[in-house]
């Protein structure tokens, strides 16, 4: 039994139902396996739902590096960078991450880490268009990208199922930190 096979088996569930409501009968039924077998590979639920998380956030590295390798401007790869961490937030979802939080802290961890990694990704983006000259060089880059961040992570905790009111309060924030930050050229 691969993993990879599992994992996909509980991506479907996961987003489904919710981290916390899936069990390990559930897992093995849906995967047509015993739970002798789903054992053999994992020894718990937890290490299931860190393998999940692992996955989900190596694929996410992977689609914001081919999202960005193109893009030449910082303003542009600003808005990618906006845009990709809006989308990822709103595909897991509140009750993904609710679940994980609070059932599964080893998982939690893992995604605490990545987000203090996209914090200093937008960081770098902010400071490199602050070398630029465009955008304005009296700005806290770090403390603009920990706000960012943590303006989605709270739309997305808070929300639990209405995801258009995230949709439209981000795209009003994008907008605002794209124009709020550019130089005055006139």
């Amino acid at each position: 039994m691969e993993k990879d096979r599992i994992l996909a088996g509980c991506r479907r569930l996961f987003e489904k139902w919710g981290v916390h409501r899936v069990t390990m009968d559930e897992v093995s039924k849906h995967l047509g396996i015993s739970k002798k077998t789903l054992y053999k590979v994992y020894v718990n639920k937890d290490a299931i739902v860190s393998d999940f998380v692992k996955h989900l956030i190596e694929e996410s590295r992977l689609e914001l590096r081919r999202r960005t390798a193109d893009s030449h401007t910082e303003i542009m790869r600003l808005s990618i960078f906006n845009w990709f961490i809006i989308e990822q937030a709103l595909t897991l979802g509140a009750i993904l991450f609710y679940d994980i939080r609070k059932y599964h802290p080893a998982a939690f961890n893992l995604i605490k880490n990545y987000k203090h990694e996209l914090t200093h990704i937008l960081n770098n983006l902010l400071e490199e268009g602050q070398r630029a000259g465009m955008f304005r060089s009296e700005i806290n880059t770090m403390l603009f990208a920990e706000l960012r961040i943590n303006i989605l992570k709270w739309d997305v905790m808070e929300a639990k199922t209405n995801v258009r009111t995230i949709a439209a309060k981000q795209k009003q924030l994008t907008d605002l930190i794209l124009h709020g930050l550019q130089v005055s050229h006139g």
